[in-house]
């Protein structure tokens, strides 16, 4: 209706702004193999997921949005926060509980821009992870460094990081089995690499330490941070120091006009300077007073109809 009648968005109550979302207010969520949300008593086995490369470009910074940890109404900064659209993942898992994963062949996830996971396990979830071999997972392999912005803390794109299981810890449970009571439970991720590696309690399962490897550690990114935050407070203080530095400039060239002037006076007072100038002026004064005799002297001998 608005559209055919011509009337603005104001007439409507205005308009509200959305960021990382599509036109159906959809989170973007990147690339996903296999999508679990809202299942109850699942079971996923003897299955392979592979080949699967996100090219997105990182999330534009807006007016409205600004460097947000949540773009929208439909986004949970505590399951993913900031831009999501340069994501990758084999599998996720989001408030679904009784799962089972068995006999899962995950190789080949790549990002250009974001993180890259094997599995991850989201919000209100709990699963049984059984013979999971998870392989080749690449987080921002186009990615530099000076792309980021660690003075708004790495948002809305975050630094990419590389995991094979992922666990987000948002009221999530899991547990590692096997087949056999007897033997050793297989769960491991190898050649996973990004800017940083999952770690802890974030990290489901074991990770190849030969070929688990970060581009970067914490405390160097970290550390970007810090220099940026005090670069940008050092440029905040100096423009301050400027301002308040041509102040008192103005302020004392001000006052030593003002104390010249006062000098000059009191010099031309004191030493009789200013008779040259009393002398003209009264010269002046005596010069108009004549010519205004004469005008009006010359002004009672005209005969006009108005002086007669």
């Amino acid at each position: 209706a608005w559209a055919l009648n011509g009337q603005t968005f104001a007439d409507y109550g205005g308009y509200y702004a959305g960021c990382n979302t599509d036109i159906q207010l959809h989170i973007n969520k990147g690339v996903i193999g296999l999508r679990l949300d809202n299942i109850v008593d699942f079971t996923v086995s003897n299955t392979r997921i592979e080949n699967l490369l996100n090219t997105g470009g990182l999330g534009v910074e807006t007016e409205m949005c600004g460097a947000y940890t949540q773009g929208n109404a439909h986004q949970d900064p505590l399951i993913t926060a900031g831009y999501t659209g340069t994501e990758g993942y084999g599998i996720t898992v989001t408030q679904s509980v009784g799962g089972k994963l068995h006999n899962i062949n995950i190789n080949n996830i790549e990002t250009h821009h974001g993180a890259a996971n094997g599995i991850a396990l989201f919000k209100d979830s709990s699963v049984d992870f059984n013979t999971i071999v998870i392989d080749s997972i690449v987080a921002g392999s186009q990615l530099d460094v000076s792309q980021l912005r660690p003075e708004q803390n790495y948002l809305p794109n975050k630094v990419p990081i590389a995991c094979s299981i992922f666990d987000n810890n948002y009221n999530t449970q899991y547990t590692l089995s096997a087949d056999d009571s007897n033997a050793e439970t297989t769960v491991k991720g190898s050649n996973i690499n990004g800017f940083l590696l999952c770690a802890g309690d974030a990290l489901i399962g074991d990770c190849d330490d030969d070929t688990c490897v970060s581009q970067f550690d914490r405390a160097y990114l970290d550390q970007l941070t810090q220099d940026a935050i005090l670069e940008k407070q050092s440029i905040v203080h100096g423009d301050a120091h400027n301002h308040w530095s041509l102040r008192v400039v103005t302020l004392y060239l001000i006052t030593i006009g003002l104390l010249a002037i006062v000098a000059a006076a009191l010099y031309c007072y004191n030493n009789n300077k200013c008779s040259a100038y009393q002398f003209v002026h009264k010269s002046v004064d005596s010069a108009q007073s004549e010519t205004i005799q004469v005008s009006l002297d010359n002004g009672t001998s005209e005969q006009t109809p108005l002086l007669s």
